[in-house]
């Protein structure tokens, strides 16, 4: 193996050669490398449309969704302020708990 690097420095024609070939290899791996990544840029090209697509479908439906809890706590609110003096009461919690405890049938407890 020490006889080639003599060689070449005998040779210059090996030496640019070997140098054109070394070069030559190195030019197809990034060319290879090039093309790889414009497969993977292809690829992500048509994929990002599709998610940016699904983010604007769930960020409406989140919206949507606010939107309807809005509406119920203001039905909440409004049903609290004039019923709540119905609503809050002792007897009320008593007859509730009753309902739960035995089904849809009211217990005469007295």
């Amino acid at each position: 193996m020490a006889e080639q690097p003599s060689a070449e420095i005998g040779n210059p024609i090996l030496s640019i050669q070997n140098r054109l070939q070394k070069l030559r290899n190195e030019r197809e791996m990034a060319q290879f490398d090039i093309d790889n990544l414009d497969l993977e840029k292809n690829v992500i090209r048509q994929t990002i449309p599709k998610i940016l697509q699904t983010l604007n479908d769930k960020r409406d439906s989140i919206n949507a969704s606010y939107k309807e809890m809005k509406v119920y706590d203001t039905a909440i609110q409004n049903i609290e302020e004039q019923y709540g003096h119905i609503l809050f009461t002792k007897d009320f919690f008593d007859e509730a708990e009753q309902v739960v405890s035995f089904g849809p049938y009211k217990v005469n407890n007295g």
